[in-house]
C-alpha cells in the first residue's frame, strides 16, 4: 500500500470512528414522544414517553398511559419510570417504578445492584430478589436496550426482563426490514421480535434508524394484542434526527 492509499485508509477509518462516536452520543438524545395505544377488546389511549438527561449524567425514561374513551371510564393513568446509566454504549437499569392511579396494590419498585448482580423488587410490600446477567433489564427500558443493540449491530440471543418478582427470558430474532406508513411519517424500519414461549408472548418492535432506532411501533401479542404507534416526537437538543418523510 502506497502512502496516499494509507492516508486515505486512515482518513476513512477516522471518519467511521467519528461517525460511530456521534451516533453513540446521539443515541440518547432527550425527547418527548406521543404514541397511540390500542388494546384489542378493551380500548384505546394515549401514551407519552420522555427521555431526559439528569445533572449527574444518568437518564430518566418515563411513560404515562392515559386511557381514553370507554377505557377511560374503567381505568386510570399508568406511570412507569426507568432510571438508568449508559455503560459501554448500552442503557443499564438503576431503578424502575410502576404506579396505577387508584390501584396501590399494583405498585412496584425495583432497585438494581450491579456490583452484587442482584435486583431487589417490591410489589406493594411483597419483596423478592432476582439475579442479574449482562442482558438483564427492566420491563420498560428493554425498548431502549434493543434500540442501542440494533444500532450497534450486536443484538444478543436473549434478554432477561426483570418484572413482577421474576426474571423472564425473551429470545431475540431479527426479521426482514419493513416500510411503515404512519401518521407521524413514513419509515424504513428494522424489525426485531422478543419471544417468551412459556408465557406465549411475542413482542415485535419496528425500529427507525433515522430516529436513532427509536421504536415507531411496538406490538405485544399474548392473550390480548396491544399496539403502540408513534404519533409525534420532539427532540430537545441539536442532535435531533430528521423526522420520517411524509
Amino acid at each position: 500500500m502506497n502512502k496516499k492509499m494509507l492516508e486515505m485508509a486512515l482518513l476513512t477509518a477516522s471518519l467511521l470512528m467519528s461517525a460511530a462516536a456521534m451516533a453513540d452520543a446521539a443515541q440518547f438524545s432527550p425527547y418527548t414522544a406521543n404514541y397511540d395505544f390500542e388494546r384489542k377488546g378493551i380500548g384505546s389511549g394515549k401514551s407519552t414517553f420522555t427521555l431526559a438527561k439528569q445533572a449527574d449524567g444518568s437518564y430518566e425514561y418515563k411513560s404515562v398511559l392515559h386511557p381514553t374513551g370507554i377505557a377511560g371510564l374503567v381505568s386510570k393513568d399508568v406511570t412507569q419510570t426507568s432510571d438508568f446509566k449508559v455503560v459501554g454504549g448500552r442503557p443499564q437499569s438503576s431503578s424502575y417504578s410502576f404506579s396505577w392511579d387508584g390501584k396501590p396494590d399494583e405498585s412496584e419498585t425495583i432497585k438494581f445492584d450491579w456490583a452484587a448482580k442482584s435486583a431487589a423488587m417490591d410489589q406493594a410490600g411483597k419483596k423478592s430478589k432476582a439475579k442479574l446477567s449482562a442482558d438483564s433489564v427492566d420491563v420498560q427500558l428493554v425498548q431502549l436496550l434493543v434500540a442501542a443493540d440494533a444500532a450497534a449491530g450486536k443484538l444478543p440471543d436473549s434478554y432477561h426482563v426483570v418484572d413482577k418478582g421474576d426474571d423472564t427470558t425473551y429470545t431475540v430474532k431479527s426479521l426482514p426490514d419493513a416500510k411503515l406508513r404512519l401518521q407521524s411519517g413514513n419509515y424504513q424500519t428494522k424489525v426485531v421480535t422478543l419471544t417468551n414461549a412459556a408465557k406465549k408472548r411475542t413482542i415485535t418492535a419496528w425500529l427507525a434508524p433515522n430516529l436513532h432506532y427509536l421504536p415507531v411501533q411496538v406490538q405485544q401479542v399474548d392473550k390480548n394484542t396491544v399496539t403502540l404507534t408513534l404519533l409525534h416526537i420532539t427532540y430537545s437538543d441539536e442532535a435531533a434526527p430528521a423526522a420520517g418523510t411524509k
